[in-house]
């Protein structure tokens, strides 16, 4: 079984959106999203929470703003009911090879990774909670790193990594190769699936981190903002392509200006719609990064 992105341990998405909202339209959907268990169960599972110098899980901390504690709970008993029967089927071997997971991991793209309490609110930031190694303070703009592996394959090494925005896994080249290539290799007989552990070389492997939202309000610019990861300049300058999904706008190709270190791009005149944006750099070459995609939509004025 493929995951793609999947959220094993948890997104601090889903805490920024029970304590927070989301950006708002013509409906608000914020007391739905907060009454489903299912988005409950989508906060980590970890120590994500800082309060003072200490963290915290979500599920074990009183009077969190828009919060309801007992909801936390159940949703973090859930994921230990879960664990419990892991443990429970480890000497089972039947279960072991009734099939196998292979996460596929998106890396290098900007992603919350920890919550602070401040002021009586829940803010989320890039920072990573302590005792995370530094390796791992990347996702892919929705689950960070550590959470898009199961638990009990932390030391199986068999993933796959890929730099690569959270809803477009699934659809990135490279990633549809590697599916490609390891269906293949389960038809050879005697042949282990086991992915290869991070070397040197692919840590160190040229990258785009792409930064932005799932939706832009009608009165705000698109703002678009990347960065080379290992590239320094050898690759050129980042591009965006930037495509109706409808077909009712006609394809941009514009460039990014750098800013120091990172790349921006702003619209002020998109119109309403959805759009898919592919980000890359001037070279193609082998050693260049491989291109990154994303998603993201241009609310009508008129629903706002």
């Amino acid at each position: 079984m493929f995951t793609f992105g999947t959220p094993y341990r948890g997104s601090v998405d889903a805490v920024n959106f029970i304590a927070n909202s989301y950006k708002q339209l013509f409906l608000d959907l914020t007391e739905v999203l907060r009454s489903l268990p299912s988005v409950y169960q989508l906060m980590p599972i970890y120590k994500v929470l800082r309060i003072g110098e200490e963290y915290h899980r979500i599920a074990e901390v009183d009077n969190l703003p828009n919060v309801v504690k007992a909801k936390a709970e159940n949703a973090l008993a859930f994921h230990r009911e879960i664990e419990a029967a892991v443990t429970a089927n480890q000497n089972n071997g039947d279960y072991w090879k009734s099939y196998k997971i292979i996460p596929i991991v998106g890396t290098q793209q900007p992603t919350m990774q920890s919550v602070s309490l401040e002021n009586g609110q829940l803010l989320v930031n890039s920072t990573l909670p302590k005792g995370i190694d530094l390796e791992l303070a990347s996702g892919d703009g929705t689950v960070p790193y550590l959470s898009a592996i199961p638990i009990e394959l932390s030391q199986e090494y068999r993933e796959t990594y890929i730099a690569e925005r959270h809803g477009s896994l699934q659809n990135n080249p490279r990633v549809l190769q590697e599916l490609r290539d390891r269906l293949k290799a389960t038809q050879i007989k005697s042949f282990d699936i086991r992915g290869p552990e991070v070397s040197p070389a692919a840590a160190e492997r040229a990258a785009i981190s792409l930064g932005l939202d799932d939706l832009y309000l009608a009165d705000e610019p698109v703002r678009l903002s990347a960065r080379l990861i290992h590239g320094e300049q050898r690759f050129g300058n980042l591009k965006a392509e930037i495509t109706s999904v409808t077909g009712d706008v006609k394809p941009l190709n514009l460039e990014f200006q750098q800013q120091g270190q990172d790349w921006e791009l702003l619209l002020d005149d998109l119109a309403a719609g959805l759009y898919r944006v592919r980000v890359h750099t001037d070279s193609s070459n082998s050693e260049a990064p491989t291109p990154v995609q994303d998603l993201f939509e241009v609310a009508d004025s008129g629903l706002v």
